[in-house]
């Protein structure tokens, strides 16, 4: 008997809910704890301020990513296949040369849609902070949007949301739900919903064709550095380092073939049937 899919649009909402709650309570409370203030008004004044420092965007979001992380445990607990399995923590026999390929070519769809986007909407710009930037709690904030974001959220819908999805659906309209499901969850200003569902149409097919959430996760990861790495290494060195057009025009065609030569791999891959 195929699964319900009814269930993965459930704990899309439950989740999102709870992790609203769990980013909204740790702003309170860290603001009541710095302030010892106690007007809820001015206590989501100051929690919104302290999230807008590095330091405590981490505390505010780690809270949420634990609760995604929960969530996409027990919801695959009681399947009958292994746990890594179910949600796709499976290895990728990829040489070292395809997987370093293959980030590269992570590059195509974020460039691509930030051109696209430029030209209808405002262009998505990384996250502000208000504090004087530092190299100690940047390179933690730096470290924590590598790893922690990456997993989770390739865990949960690329793991748990798509699998399931495919295990009732055909393979791209799994994979399309999924993308518009992904790109809502990071908001849904125009500039987030043109720039996040092409790259979440990539992570989405990496994770189709290979059977793993891990390629996913290391393209995942190298985007969110170098998104949130560079306005970074751009306040901590007090100017605005632009690349030369030489050197843009090389990146930009290098991960041009990468990405041509990471699609013809995932032609030539047979596609990874799931099974409950």
């Amino acid at each position: 008997m195929p699964p319900r899919v009814w269930t993965v649009f459930a704990a899309f909402v439950l989740i999102g809910i709870a992790i609203q709650a769990a980013v909204m309570s740790t702003g309170l409370i860290c603001a009541w704890w710095q302030t010892g203030e106690t007007q809820i008004l001015t206590l989501f004044n100051r929690a919104a301020a302290f999230e807008q420092t590095h330091a405590g965007f981490v505390i505010c979001r780690l809270p949420a990513h634990l609760v995604l992380l929960a969530g996409t445990l027990l919801l695959a607990w009681r399947s009958p296949q292994r746990l890594c399995d179910r949600l796709g923590m499976t290895r990728c026999r990829w040489s070292v040369g395809q997987w370093i390929v293959t980030t590269g070519a992570a590059l195509v769809p974020l460039l691509a849609s930030l051109c696209f986007a430029a030209g209808f909407v405002p262009v998505l710009e990384p996250i502000p902070f208000t504090q004087d930037i530092h190299w100690g709690p940047a390179s933690a904030y730096l470290f924590y949007m590598t790893i922690a974001p990456p997993f989770v959220e390739e865990l949960f819908f690329r793991g748990y949301m798509q699998r399931r999805l495919m295990q009732r659906w055909p393979a791209v309209p799994s994979l399309l739900i999924t993308a518009v499901l992904f790109t809502i969850a990071h908001g849904i200003t125009p500039a987030i919903l043109v720039t996040v569902f092409p790259v979440a149409l990539w992570l989405g097919m990496l994770a189709w064709k290979t059977g793993s959430i891990w390629p996913g996760c290391v393209c995942h990861a190298w985007l969110n550095f170098l998104w949130c790495g560079w306005p970074v290494l751009n306040q901590l060195a007090e100017t605005s380092p632009v690349l030369s057009i030489p050197f843009g025009a090389y990146v930009i065609v290098l991960a041009g073939l990468c990405f041509l030569l990471t699609l013809s791999w995932l032609h030539e891959t047979r596609s990874a049937v799931v099974t409950e």
